[in-house]
């Protein structure tokens, strides 16, 4: 028998089986030719049971009409070849007990988009040893029981996406999956991750937990059980801050941190990670970026977005330092007013690039030098100023090789062209709306010093202005100040500790003064007898204390006044016959030669206690004669 007859025998033989095929397939099915059974609208399972082929392989029935499964709907179906069951897009509710325990050879089981609200049994896959992949994705489940897969030990991917009443994912629900490589359970409401979670699925390459309601995350030792996981998704969540290490000990090659609410970042936050190929921090809330903050991913980095954040006005200058794998940067509807000379002199071969929708002004040399290798460039919808700063911009857009990378398209592609419009000048008023393509160089000036901001010396001449008003504003205070304690009469701050010495030497001279005066008057004072003496010279004694505060004699009255005590002490020639009236009558003398000479009583205000007290001082004599 040659070839030629082999093949003739081998068509005839299929042809024979597939017309057998057909001859035995259900109302409203289609039996294909690779052993599936299609069918739309089944009212029950039973009804199709007995027309089923033998040996068929997958049953699919879409939008069914039946509210459970129950495990008679099967006893006529050749179940023992039945790797795939699909019932999917119907009214299914309920699974019984036992109704899946005859499908034991059963690989594939897609229960998605019913309207299952739990599961009764938590061993309703006891059976099903051969399980590999479980969808019950886009129902109505809030739950799932404890040990439902523990005897699942060959289960490859878990499907529970679209639950929505899933309010937290228990450890205890996905026990004995040693061989599980995917878990989706994005858009189910989850709010909380228990810590029992991780190391029940610690086998997991690829974790969705998108579009769930998750504000936090565990710390850095949270995921540390996930030593398998490569792909991470937390998209759509409602994380607001990402801490210290908080992927530590993983090693990633895609995380997508899309749609939060991520508006802090620790300078740490990706120290200890490792792998990390595609990092996405779209659509966030970011407004500063950590000097650092990539470094400990920088060197396998190759694509990073960060656009649709639209508090980031400004880049630190290391920022890409070490990325010299980026290939894919996504800039675009931040609110970025500068890029510097120093962003893009790192070692990196950039592939395509979007910084749409900024608030950038010029673009700096060392980024036009590197667009000259790229694919892909978006710098639409920015407010160029067409000044000096702008040459390098206005240089590439003359070299004929930007028009093929300058691209408008949001997701670009490999030989797609759209046609952009040339980028224009917004700034100065008049060269808007010109096409920066357009420009002559005598239409700039040029630059005093290359790379500096336009907006450089007016930041100047501001810092200026406003020192100027801050020491003005303090000269004002100080000279308010002053103004006040001169009205009020207090002394001014600067000459305060030089009068208080001054008085206070004052007051030490005057107090040795007054010493030597009572000292000299006790020597003068001859004694008196019986009590008239006595009293006259306690009121003496009285009268002539003088308070060191309340005198205001300056320095030459003071000493007019000893002088003339001292002179009155004298003793009279011819007071040795008179006794004490003599002398008191010197005294006396004495006295009106004082107030005749200004010291007597309201001759000045400056010295009136003085006075007063001389006056006094002689009425005193006076009633003691």
């Amino acid at each position: 028998m040659n070839k030629l007859q082999r093949l003739l025998l081998a068509v005839a033989w299929s042809v024979l089986q597939t017309s057998s095929w057909v001859y035995t397939c259900p109302t409203n099915c289609n039996c294909a030719q690779y052993r599936t059974v299609s069918c739309t609208q089944v009212t029950s399972l039973k009804s199709i049971a007995p027309e089923i082929p033998k040996d068929t392989r997958k049953l699919e029935i879409t939008e069914g009409t039946f509210y459970n499964v129950q495990e008679s709907d099967f006893t006529e179906m050749p179940v023992k070849s039945f790797i795939h069951l699909r019932l999917t897009n119907g009214q299914l509710s309920e699974i019984q007990h036992n109704a899946l325990d005859a499908l034991t050879g059963l690989q594939i089981l897609d229960l998605s988009d019913n309207i299952l609200q739990q599961i009764s049994s938590p061993d309703i896959f006891k059976s099903l040893f051969y399980l590999q992949t479980v969808d019950l994705s886009n129902n109505r489940l809030s739950d799932l029981p404890i040990g439902l897969f523990a005897s699942q030990s060959n289960v490859y991917q878990i499907n529970i996406a679209g639950n929505k009443n899933i309010r937290n994912l228990r450890g205890q629900s996905f026990q004995g999956l040693r061989s599980l490589n995917r878990l989706l359970a994005g858009g189910c409401g989850i709010r909380t991750l228990e810590n029992d979670l991780f190391p029940a699925i610690s086998s997991v390459n690829t974790l969705d937990l998108s579009y769930n309601q998750i504000q936090s995350l565990p710390n850095n030792d949270g995921f540390r059980s996930l030593h398998k996981l490569r792909n991470f998704t937390l998209q759509g969540n409602q994380i607001a801050a990402l801490n210290d290490g908080q992927f530590a000990n993983m090693d990633l090659e895609i995380l997508d941190l899309s749609k939060n609410l991520i508006g802090t970042i620790s300078p740490n936050t990706f120290m200890y990670l490792k792998g990390v190929r595609k990092l996405d921090l779209s659509h966030n809330k970011i407004h500063i970026l950590p000097e650092f903050v990539f470094q400990p991913i920088s060197s396998e980095v190759y694509d990073l977005k960060l656009n649709d954040n639209h508090a980031l006005i400004n880049l630190p200058l290391t920022l890409f330092n070490g990325m010299s794998k980026l290939n894919t940067l996504n800039l675009s509807s931040c609110a970025i007013k500068e890029l510097r000379e120093e962003h893009f002199q790192q070692d990196f071969t950039i592939r395509q690039m979007d910084i749409s929708n900024n608030w950038l002004k010029y673009l700096p040399q060392s980024f036009v030098q590197k667009s000259m290798y790229m694919q892909y460039v978006n710098i639409a919808n920015n407010p160029w100023e067409c000044n000096c700063m702008i040459k390098p911009l206005l240089n590439w857009l003359k070299n004929p090789q930007s028009s093929n990378i300058i691209r408008c398209s949001a997701e670009p592609q490999m030989g797609f062209r759209t046609s952009c419009p040339s980028p224009k000048c917004e700034m100065p008023s008049n060269l808007a709306n010109r096409d920066i393509a357009s420009l002559m160089q005598n239409d700039i000036e040029d630059c005093v010093k290359t790379g500096s901001s336009s907006s450089a010396p007016v930041g100047i001449i501001v810092g200026v202005l406003a020192g100027l008003l801050v020491i003005v504003i303090i000269i004002f205070i100080v000279a308010c100040y002053l103004y006040r304690r001169h009205k009020r009469g207090d002394p001014l701050v600067c000459y305060e500790a030089a009068e208080t010495e001054d008085v206070e030497k004052k007051k030490k001279k005057k107090h040795r003064e007054l010493k030597a005066v009572q000292g000299v008057k006790k020597l003068n004072r001859e004694p008196r007898s019986g009590r008239g003496d006595r009293d006259y010279y306690r009121e003496k004694k009285e009268n002539r204390k003088i308070d060191a505060d309340s005198s205001s004699l300056n320095e030459s009255d003071k000493s007019f006044v000893v002088r003339n005590f001292f002179h009155s002490m004298m003793p009279d020639p011819d007071g040795h016959s008179e006794g004490t009236h003599s002398q008191s009558m010197t005294r006396k003398d004495s006295i009106d030669s004082l107030s005749q000479s200004g010291y007597g009583y309201n001759s000045r205000p400056g010295s009136r206690h003085s006075s007063q007290y001389s006056l006094n001082a002689g009425c005193k004599h006076e009633s003691a004669v």
